[in-house]
C-alpha cells in the first residue's frame, strides 16, 4: 500500500482499453475501469480495512465472528485515509471528471524470461560458428570476484505491482459504475486496480 496518506480512494476492475474521444476531436487511447464493490470491515489507528467477500462473510467479519486476514492486494487490504471511515460502508465513485488519479495494480505476468525479452539486450550473430545467440554473455570480472548486486539477469518477469501516477480521468458514469482514464493501467482485463489520490 502507498506510504502517504490517501484522501480518496476506490477499488475497480479492469474492463480494458478502448479509444476515446474529447471535445476537440482528438483520439485519445483509454482504460475503462468498473467499480468494484468492497465494504470497510474494520476501523484501525490509521485508516481502516477493506474487504471482498460475499455480504453474510462480510457481516461476520464486522461482528468480529470472523478474524480478518490480510493478503498482499487481495482479499482484505489496509488502508491509510484522513476520510472518516464506518464499517459497512460501500465504497462509491469519488472522482470527478476531469480530476487525476494514481492506479496501483499488478502487472500482467510473464514467467521466466531471458535477458532479451526481459531487459532489452542485444542478440548475437547466428552464423559463421558464433556460439552466442540469446545468451547474456559475461556476468563479472577479475575484481569484485562476485556478481554485482543488480545484474540485469533471466529471471521472473511481470507479476509486480506497479503504479501510475497522475492520470486523467476523462469520463465517469455514475449509473453504470464506470469510469476513464487516459493511458493505460498495468495488468489484464478483470484485473483489481487501486485509484487514489
Amino acid at each position: 500500500m502507498p506510504k502517504k496518506t490517501m484522501k480518496k480512494f476506490g477499488f475497480y476492475k479492469k474492463l480494458g482499453m478502448t479509444r476515446f474521444f474529447n471535445e476537440k476531436g482528438i483520439t485519445l487511447s483509454a482504460t475503462v475501469l468498473e467499480l468494484d464493490k468492497a465494504t470497510i470491515v474494520k476501523k484501525t489507528n490509521t485508516g481502516a480495512l477493506v474487504a471482498y467477500a460475499p455480504k453474510n462473510k462480510i457481516n461476520k467479519i464486522i461482528a468480529g465472528q470472523i478474524k480478518p486476514i490480510k493478503e498482499k492486494f487481495s482479499k482484505i487490504i489496509e488502508i491509510q485515509s484522513q476520510e472518516n471511515l464506518e464499517a459497512g460502508k460501500t465504497l462509491s465513485i469519488d472522482f470527478e471528471k476531469g480530476s487525476k488519479v494514481n492506479a496501483m495494480s499488478v502487472s500482467k505476468g510473464k514467467g521466466f524470461q531471458g535477458v532479451i525479452k526481459r531487459h532489452s539486450f542485444s542478440r548475437g550473430p547466428e552464423t559463421h560458428g558464433s556460439q552466442h545467440h540469446r545468451a547474456p554473455g559475461s556476468i563479472g570480472s577479475a575484481f569484485p570476484q562476485r556478481v554485482v548486486k543488480g545484474k540485469k539477469m533471466p529471471g521472473q518477469m511481470g507479476g509486480h505491482r506497479n503504479t501510475t501516477k497522475g492520470l486523467l480521468v476523462i469520463d465517469v458514469d455514475i449509473e453504470k459504475n464506470l469510469i476513464v482514464v487516459k493511458g493505460s493501467v498495468a495488468g489484464p482485463n478483470k484485473t483489481r486496480v487501486m485509484l487514489y489520490q
